[in-house]
């Protein structure tokens, strides 16, 4: 088979993206869309017409009538990502321990107790985190 449909294509089942599964009925030459398929049963028939490549209507690009059943699986939704703005507490602290060591952590929530730290000095600032 080619992927052109010609008049020797008459009886063939082929399917359609819109319509499903058809059989073609009549091939009319000299007009634009000669390929006739008829989709349903004989007490709901309906019947499109086609051009020689598959094309359903004027101005498509993509074939739509094809010899078999195409099956599109659509790829997972992505994740979405999503920017959150959060504050940073800032706390600069003397280890009563040892007194000589001075540190400084960035935490997400105040600290509820630090019993063996003295705190110096806070601060604050925001920054975007994607989640």
């Amino acid at each position: 088979m080619t992927n052109e449909f010609t008049r020797d294509d008459i009886g063939k089942k082929v399917y359609c993206l819109r319509h499903g599964w058809g059989t073609i009925d009549d091939f009319v030459k000299g007009i634009t869309y000669p390929v006739r398929v008829c989709f349903g049963t004989d007490d709901s028939d309906r019947r499109q017409s086609y051009t020689t490549k598959g094309i359903f209507t004027e101005g498509e690009k993509n074939q739509s009538l094809f010899w078999d059943e195409v099956k599109i699986i659509p790829p997972p939704r992505p994740k979405q990502k999503t920017k959150k703005e959060i504050t940073l507490f800032r706390y600069t602290y003397k280890n009563m321990l040892d007194l000589n060591v001075i540190q400084t952590a960035w935490m997400t929530e105040s600290p509820n107790n630090l019993p063996s730290f003295k705190l110096l000095k806070t601060g604050t600032k925001k920054i975007e985190v994607e989640e």
